[in-house]
């Protein structure tokens, strides 16, 4: 009976490049975005603001986000892809892993990007317009493709009841490896990481696609 429903599960999955509404680890995501980056004749995707290719730069920025998460909070997260416009991503971990049936935490973000039409205004408007009406409402990765020689991530921090918000760049303009990025994580009004991250020194490349077959609406846990 377990495995039928299972069974459904997996069947009743809709795919947007990624799958949606499900609890992924890092290293499914991971895969299904080198397989979609691999396959797209553009190789410029991340800097290019195309609705087609919206779902590969989110999970790109949040692979960042997560592996991030996981350095600030010490706890392995997961991802997961809404279909709902609502927010762009969730991240879970578990709360008490001592429990019995140990409860998940959720925490929703939405991607920004500064693209180079976005860096002729500068970064602190930026801020000012993408940012700051939304920061007490969910979390916020910022990806930049522009002007990262100028960026000020002190203009990110706010106050205590904001949510975290997560900047990701290159670590210089001539950086080839996109796997590659410098992180700064702000949070309780204070910046708390600030480092060069390797996706592939956290995440274990594979060909195997994992799914959690948790169905997840709106908030979930």
């Amino acid at each position: 009976m377990i495995n039928n429903k299972l069974n459904e599960r997996t069947q009743d999955t809709v795919w947007e490049i990624f799958p949606l509404d499900r609890q992924l680890p890092k290293s499914t995501v991971l895969h299904l975005f080198e397989k979609a980056y691999s396959q797209s004749e553009d190789k410029n995707i991340l800097a290019c603001n195309s609705p087609e290719t919206k779902r590969i730069r989110e999970a790109y920025w949040s692979l960042f986000g997560c592996v991030a998460l996981d350095i600030v909070e010490q706890k392995d997260h997961s991802l997961v892809i809404p279909s709902s416009d609502a927010n762009d991503i969730h991240f879970l971990s578990q709360n008490d892993l001592t429990a019995v049936r140990p409860r998940m935490n959720c925490q929703s973000f939405d991607v920004k990007e500064y693209f180079h039409y976005s860096a002729t205004s500068g970064f602190e408007k930026f801020i000012q317009e993408k940012v700051n009406p939304r920061r007490k409402d969910y979390g916020i990765i910022i990806g930049v493709q522009a002007d990262i020689e100028n960026l000020n991530p002190a203009l990110l921090i706010g106050d205590q009841d904001d949510r975290p918000i997560i900047l990701i760049s290159s670590t210089s303009a001539s950086q080839k490896s996109i796997l590659e990025g410098r992180v700064v994580f702000v949070m309780d009004d204070k910046i708390v990481l600030d480092t060069t991250i390797s996706l592939l020194d956290h995440i274990t490349r594979t060909n195997k696609i994992i799914i959690y077959q948790d169905v997840l609406r709106g908030l979930p846990y």
